[in-house]
């Protein structure tokens, strides 16, 4: 599929309406999303955004964001890696 035409949209209007939580990745700013971002906007339930950048926009419920880790993989691997070390305690 061919981002902004019409069968991208209508695929992205469809997984997004049947969504139950959005997790958005590596960016800062909705527009970056074009036109998505007013889908995503939109959506009524949870959204969690994870990122590196500098400055991210308020846009989700729950936002995961350190500017000082080389990239977002490395932001999700140190996250993951502290979940599962306190799960583990935990046993």
């Amino acid at each position: 599929l061919i981002m902004n035409s019409p069968a991208y949209t209508q695929v992205a209007n469809e997984t997004i309406k049947n969504a139950d939580l959005i997790i958005c990745v590596d960016f800062n700013s909705l527009k970056r999303l074009s036109t998505l971002a007013d889908l995503v906007m939109k959506y009524p339930h949870k959204r969690i955004l994870i990122d590196h950048h500098l400055e991210p926009e308020s846009f989700c419920d729950v936002i995961i964001s350190n500017p000082n880790v080389s990239s977002t993989a490395e932001l999700i691997f140190n996250f993951t890696n502290a979940f599962l070390t306190i799960r583990s305690s935990k046993l």
